[in-house]
């Protein structure tokens, strides 16, 4: 017969304390911390799978993304609030977005403390509201809400959360993520998590910072697929049987078998994580309960779970059926600058849109996008790139793929036109404006984005992707595009921030445009632009 684990309760009391100084906590959560479950009962804390992936994956900066009601906030109290009964001088400060929220944590806290054995309860200051302080270990938990903008400053917590960022009032949420990240050492752990609530907001801009490798906050993104028996109906279910369309063999839609497909394709091996009929039963449900807020609540990927306000340009829905089809590039280059999801193939006809910046940090990108003049992007070239320099790698791409037909925004283009002169590229777009009138030199080379042509663009990528008529594989371009909107003054681009960016949208578009023309060339009977010989440089007058 095998000995017990501890000898007695005070000796389990004692090994479970010796661990979490030692900075393993798990064994002290699990043997005495309790919570109420969805059912209201008081149930030993046990994770669940996606809390257990991140204890083990956490770092010191992490941005979150999850669904609701997964079990983060009581996660990261239950680690903290351990690390406060055991270890001398453990500041813990978390925030979140109002009073009311901050008295529900507080509570959790408190049954924490309460459950906890008489022996391991230390005597607790004389604290109010939302605060509790352990005197005799100079330690303390302290849960704000984010009505104060300064927030985080005058103060050295151990460890720090912002808890439903996306939800703080906006220019809050910008002073105090500010307040906290230059407040806090370099050692102590700030957490930043949330459900997702719209684009442009702060907790947007840092997720997709951290995404896309400028920030040095870890990106943490859980579906709501990792908690698979939580997220089903099954068909003898009473909310089921009492509705003839989930109790029903269900016939699942192209979307919902892609989403299948592809999940079980990456989690097959892991039976707990398979998606079924009885997941896609209760996603039908909460998606007709709530059309409008499902995929923010119950996020998919982390495109479409940033839900598209009244202003964005183009559809979320249609564009989520790419990003669910979208996949890793076969081969990257330039420090992962450039993205190739196919390589060039004999014969085929290749266009290319280039949106040049300055190649100012902080300021605009410069960003190419190349694809068949079917509109299958299928290399994306975009980073920090003067004109000169982004002249010389789409030469090199677009003579790559078979000659490719280049098109440019000519505003502020005038140097990366020049260059691809010199350099003797002639498979240039060239600008004929529609006044019939006949002009004796060459037209312009480069695409002027008028406010008309630039409505045009749009006008064309949102009939593309409603038709199916642009296909691309590239996230970070999708994400661009879902959250490319029309501003209140009129004008179209990234939501306002500092690093948001619309580039490779606007490569994209710039894309289309140029598949547009090169595909009338191939069609009038003459060779395509993207097979024919390069020759003498244009002469300087069309630059003029």
């Amino acid at each position: 017969m095998d000995e017990p684990l501890y000898q007695s309760p005070q000796a389990k009391l004692e090994e479970c304390i010796r661990q979490a100084i030692a900075g393993d906590v798990l064994p002290f959560i699990r043997e005495f911390l309790i919570i109420r479950d969805e059912r209201e009962q008081f149930v030993p804390l046990l994770y669940n799978p996606v809390q257990a992936h991140y204890a083990a994956h956490k770092t010191l900066r992490d941005i979150i993304v999850k669904p609701r009601k997964i079990g983060f906030t009581t996660m990261w109290l239950a680690e903290h609030f351990t690390k406060a009964m055991v270890l001398p001088g453990y500041q813990v400060l978390a925030l979140t977005y109002d009073d009311e929220e901050a008295e529900y944590m507080f509570g959790i806290v408190k049954r924490f403390y309460e459950h906890l054995p008489e022996e391991g309860r230390p005597p607790l200051g004389t604290d109010r509201g939302t605060a509790m302080s352990i005197p005799s270990l100079d330690s303390s938990i302290d849960i704000q809400s984010s009505g104060g903008r300064r927030k985080g400053r005058g103060r050295t917590p151990s460890a720090i959360l912002l808890d439903e960022f996306a939800q703080y009032d906006e220019n809050a949420a910008v002073e105090i993520f500010s307040s906290v990240v230059n407040a806090a050492p370099l050692w102590v752990p700030i957490t930043i998590q949330s459900t997702p609530r719209g684009v442009g907001n702060e907790f947007h801009r840092q997720f997709v910072r951290a995404e896309n490798s400028e920030s040095v906050f870890n990106p943490h993104f859980y579906p709501w697929m990792w908690l698979q028996k939580k997220h089903q109906i099954l068909r003898t279910d009473l909310i089921a049987r009492d509705r003839p369309w989930l109790s029903a063999t269900l016939e699942l839609s192209e979307e919902e078998r892609g989403l299948v497909e592809a999940w079980n394709q990456d989690h097959g091996d892991k039976p707990d994580m398979v998606l079924t009929e009885d997941n896609i039963r209760w996603r039908r449900y909460k998606a007709a309960e709530d059309t409008h807020t499902f995929r923010q609540e119950y996020p998919e990927n982390s495109i479409s779970c940033f839900l598209a306000t009244s202003d964005v340009v183009f559809e979320t829905e249609t564009l989520n059926a790419l990003v669910q089809r979208a996949r890793m590039p076969i081969e990257t280059d330039y420090n992962g600058n450039l993205r190739v999801y196919k390589r060039p193939q004999p014969g085929v006809a290749y266009a290319a849109g280039v949106d040049c910046g300055e190649g100012i940090p902080g300021r605009d990108n410069s960003a190419a996008e190349l694809g068949t003049v079917d509109g299958e992007v299928v290399a994306v070239l975009a980073g920090i790139y003067n004109q000169i320099e982004m002249a010389e790698m789409v030469y090199r791409l677009a003579t790559r793929y078979n000659g490719a037909f280049v098109l440019n925004e000519r505003q502020g283009g005038f140097t990366f036109q020049l260059t691809l002169h010199n350099m003797g590229y002639k498979n240039l777009y060239r600008h004929t404006e529609d006044s019939g009138v006949r002009v004796k030199s060459q037209p312009q080379l480069g695409f002027p984005t008028t406010m008309s042509s630039k409505r045009k663009l749009i006008d064309n990528m949102r009939e593309a992707i409603k038709s199916g008529a642009f296909l691309c594989s590239d996230l970070p371009t999708l994400r661009e595009l879902v959250q490319y909107k029309r501003h209140k003054d009129g004008s179209y681009g990234a939501p306002v921030g500092v690093d948001s960016h619309d580039d490779r949208a606007m490569a994209a578009m710039l894309l289309l445009e140029a598949a547009q023309h090169a595909g009338r060339q191939g069609r009038s009977g003459h060779r395509i632009a993207a097979r024919r010989k390069m020759v003498v440089p244009y002469p300087a007058e069309v630059f003029s």
